[in-house]
């Protein structure tokens, strides 16, 4: 069975869930340097864990689809 080519509206869909992935990751990795450097004051600091919760929750659902995206082509 051939696999179907993907319209290409779906893959700028990708493209842009793409972006939004490295720019979660990004803001992640700077959130991380700012505790790590002890640049967060404890006000801040509640604030920047949470906001850190639902990026690493995004980055998480995002790579699941991907590896399922990837599982359903190996498949094909």
């Amino acid at each position: 069975m051939k696999a179907q080519q993907k319209p290409k509206s779906q893959n700028l869909t990708n493209n842009m869930a793409e972006n939004s992935y490295q720019k979660a990751y990004s803001e992640l990795q700077s959130i991380v340097a700012k505790m790590q450097n002890e640049e967060i004051g404890l006000d801040e600091l509640g604030k920047e864990v949470k906001r850190a919760a639902e990026l690493v929750k995004m980055c998480k659902e995002k790579l699941r689809d991907v590896e399922k995206e990837i599982e359903l082509s190996l498949d094909a």
